[in-house]
């Protein structure tokens, strides 16, 4: 890469900057892009090493997130996932972003410990399993249709304020292998 910014074309292997339908890799370099303008797009992967910095600007992805390198958040930035999302190796940097899963099919989810600061489900349908533990300020689900939230076996998922809202025929939980997994509320819990 040249420079940093992630909307210049001279950074790229295609000579042109991320589309909509492409599946982004981000490697290791001595310039990690820095987002500015907000991005849409398909599948993105940000290598070991590697690091994607959000400056003012929304990242949408209409498939898979897989981090083992770093995503940072610099302030109110809004990231939706809508496919598989796996940080295995991974760190995610939060400020004060809202970080929103939605999509119809079933999802995988592995925030592999990592803290989330407004984690929204905004899902119309299809299961979500959260495979590894994790930390939200604010976990929201807000269950217009029938929604399966299922947690990893013996995972620790803590929240300091936990949202639920939908019909108890909307909302189940679960364990993702039929065992007990532990869930720690720090602040308000509310089942609406």
């Amino acid at each position: 890469a040249v420079s940093n910014d992630f909307g210049d074309p001279a950074n790229w292997d295609r000579e042109r900057a991320p589309e909509p339908t492409d599946f982004v890799k981000i490697a290791a370099s001595a310039n990690d892009p820095v987002v500015t303008h907000s991005f849409t797009g398909n599948k993105l992967e940000i290598q070991s090493g590697a690091t994607l910095t959000l400056s003012g600007a929304n990242l949408a992805l209409t498939n898979d997130l897989r981090c083992a390198g770093t995503l940072a958040i610099t302030d109110f930035e809004t990231v939706r996932l809508e496919g598989n999302v796996d940080f295995t190796g991974g760190t995610y940097v939060t400020r004060r972003e809202t970080l929103t899963l939605g999509a119809a099919a079933a999802v995988m989810v592995n925030f592999a410990g990592n803290d989330i600061h407004y984690l929204k489900l905004a899902k119309t349908g299809g299961a979500i399993a959260f495979t590894k533990g994790f930390s939200a300020d604010t976990f929201l689900c807000a269950a217009e249709v029938a929604q399966s939230l299922a947690f990893g076996a013996g995972e620790t998922f803590t929240f300091a304020d936990l949202i639920l809202d939908g019909s108890a025929a909307a909302l189940e939980l679960a364990s993702t292998a039929g065992t007990d997994w532990k869930l720690k509320v720090t602040r308000k819990a509310s089942v609406r």
